[in-house]
């Protein structure tokens, strides 16, 4: 998996500058679907779009299980059902 450039770059200024980054002053998160590769730009232009689609919101401090080396989700994550239109889902993302 990887970050976005702008996620590397706060996580950077946060590591050698003191810069508290952006994204984790809210206590949500987003889990979101794509029908192609948000890249390294983060596009959200190939989010899904499906008819019942919507980001899960998570939240920061008991949606994950910390295993030391991974995490995992600590709950079932369900998105809405396909009640028209298509998505050939490839890639997820966390954002905010």
């Amino acid at each position: 998996m990887s970050l976005s450039n702008t996620t590397e770059n706060a996580a950077l200024k946060m590591f050698l500058q003191g810069t508290d980054p952006s994204y984790r002053a809210g206590a949500t998160q987003y889990l979101a679907l794509f029908t192609a590769d948000p890249g390294e730009t983060a596009s959200l232009a190939a989010e899904a779009t499906y008819t019942g689609y919507a980001r899960v919101a998570l939240t920061k401090v008991s949606a994950w299980t910390d295993g030391g080396s991974t995490f995992t989700n600590a709950a079932l994550v369900q998105f809405g059902l396909c009640t028209a239109g298509t998505s050939a889902i490839t890639h997820f993302a966390v954002v905010d």
